[in-house]
């Protein structure tokens, strides 16, 4: 993981010192110039190194940050911070979709205004760390950590439900919780034929017998 950031001020580099020793405190093979700058480099040949080997990119945010990575100072100013923007822009030019790869940091003391505009910080995630621990800085460790606050819980069985028919002409609609009511046919005397009942049949009796409740279907003829 490569953080990438502006030498604007002891105050801003301690700071970025201090996210680099938390993420490496977490297990996260964080790189910082700093450990780098021990050893001759050809900085520009290193920079571009770090980015295409990262897994993720962090951007800190700040208003120097944004002015360099942006071309809004001179071509001699902070030339270090407008190649490595550059490498980043082309890096994120060729994936888009690629989000969790570049990630603004905004650290304590500084603002969302100081990530540059093409990580677009007005329609993405910008992970703000409110202080140097792993509570301070929980969105951006679970990120960089893989391991998620939430995890979708396991698709289950799809209920079986029955198809609803609609009232039939003056009855009442039915409550969502209530069932169709059975319908018991009496028959007394001599009869022959058949029984046809268009309703549900909650129970039929023959010659006067009295119904049983626990018919559900038509008995004789």
């Amino acid at each position: 993981m490569f953080i990438s950031y502006a030498h604007d001020s002891e105050a801003h580099t301690n700071a970025v010192w201090q996210l680099y020793e938390l993420l490496r405190s977490c297990g996260i093979d964080a790189q910082l110039d700093h450990i780098a700058a021990q050893r001759r480099q050809d900085w520009s040949l290193w920079m571009a190194d770090e980015i295409s080997r990262a897994d993720h990119v962090l951007v800190v945010a700040s208003l120097t940050c944004r002015e360099r990575a942006q071309a809004e100072s001179g071509p001699d100013v902070g030339r270090g911070v407008q190649w490595e923007a550059r490498l980043i822009r082309d890096a994120f030019y060729r994936d888009q979709r690629a989000l969790d790869r570049f990630l603004p940091v905004v650290l304590p003391g500084e603002t969302v205004e100081g990530v540059p505009d093409f990580l677009a910080p007005a329609i993405t995630t910008v992970y703000y760390v409110r202080e140097f621990t792993v509570d301070g800085a929980e969105p951006l460790v679970r990120l960089l950590t893989d391991k998620p606050a939430h995890v979708e819980p396991p698709l289950g069985q799809r209920p079986v439900l029955g198809i609803r028919r609609p009232p039939l002409p003056g009855e009442a609609p039915a409550r969502p919780d209530q069932r169709l009511p059975g319908v018991h046919n009496q028959i007394t005397g001599n009869v022959t034929g058949q029984v046809i009942q268009a309703h549900t049949v909650g129970s039929i009796s023959l010659g006067g017998a009295p119904p049983d409740p626990d018919a559900a279907t038509e008995k004789g003829h």
